[in-house]
């Protein structure tokens, strides 16, 4: 799980002479780090160190319109799990993943408008944990969703923010993962295009110090390498049209110029009708559920 993977990267760090400091807010600005050859800015969607010099970095911030509300339990679950139901109020979907050895992610979502309508803009965070246990409770094998409070995802149904970033380095400050680009839960992918991001970085920086080149010409090529794999993580999740539309334009379902830059600003509004589910995983096990159905896939 996530827990065992920032475990084994910060005993290497350690083993390579990291110090690690832990429970305490930094920014670029303090002494110790300013002095630094090179700041890393890996905090977060809510990056201080961005948000600092956002002039510069230019980001940008999409509101989805989908509300979620991201849940856990002791339900360690095999694989990723996507399903979907049907209520009175319309389409509630269901991303679920384990992350440790005991635990599993369950982030319930719904399009603004059936939110509403299954009167959970009004609801307490018990009652909401409550509506999406009696929905999803097949897929928890007898355990009980719990919320996050306290947890920065907290307990309250958010709607998700799409943030690009034009610029990811200036003078010797540079975005790594969610500080430069975000990726939509469903895709599943926010941690590995982290880890991409870090290796491309470090790859960057090694030819930089053992070659002729400058650093901030190194910060360059990272964010030209990374900028078309982000993109294409974004793309995959954002421009798959409705399948009405996909209907409308035929077999193949090729969307027009239009309907793609329609999906890319609505990127996350996508109704059980109009999931596009083709290429998720290698190997899909589909469970016909009818009307709603669920999607395991063993990554």
């Amino acid at each position: 799980g996530r827990g065992r993977l920032l475990d084994i990267l910060q005993r290497r760090a350690e083993a390579l002479g990291v110090e690690l400091e832990f429970e305490r807010e930094a920014a670029a600005t303090d002494s110790d780090i300013a002095a630094a050859d090179l700041i890393i800015a890996a905090d977060g969607i809510h990056s201080a160190t961005r948000s600092a010099h956002a002039d510069i970095f230019q980001p940008e911030v999409h509101r989805g319109r989908n509300r979620y509300l991201w849940l856990a339990a002791r339900c360690p679950l095999d694989a990723f799990t996507f399903a979907v139901k049907p209520t009175p109020a319309g389409w509630f979907t269901l991303h679920a993943y384990r992350y440790d050895q005991e635990r599993s992610t369950f982030i319930v979502e719904a399009p603004e408008t059936v939110w509403r309508t299954a009167g959970l803009d009004t609801a307490s965070p018990a009652a909401s944990v409550d509506f999406c246990q009696a929905l999803f409770g097949e897929h928890l094998n007898g355990a009980r969703l719990e919320s996050l409070p306290g947890h920065a995802r907290g307990s309250e149904w958010l709607n998700f923010n799409r943030l690009v970033c034009k610029r990811w380095h200036h003078g010797k400050v540079v975005l790594l993962g969610d500080a430069a680009h975000t990726a939509h839960f469903s895709v599943g992918s926010g941690t590995k295009l982290a880890l991409e991001d870090g290796i491309a970085l470090a790859n960057a920086l090694d030819a930089a110090i053992h070659g002729s080149e400058s650093i901030d010409t190194a910060l360059a090529r990272y964010q030209a390498e990374r900028e078309p794999a982000e993109r294409r993580a974004r793309f995959g999740i954002t421009t798959a049209p409705p399948l009405a539309k996909r209907k409308a334009h035929g077999a193949e379902g090729k969307p027009g110029r239009e309907e793609e830059e329609e999906a890319d600003r609505d990127g996350d509004e996508r109704s059980a009708e109009s999931q596009e589910l083709t290429g998720l995983a290698r190997n899909i096990d589909v469970h016909d559920r009818s009307p709603a159905f669920s999607v395991r896939a063993l990554l």
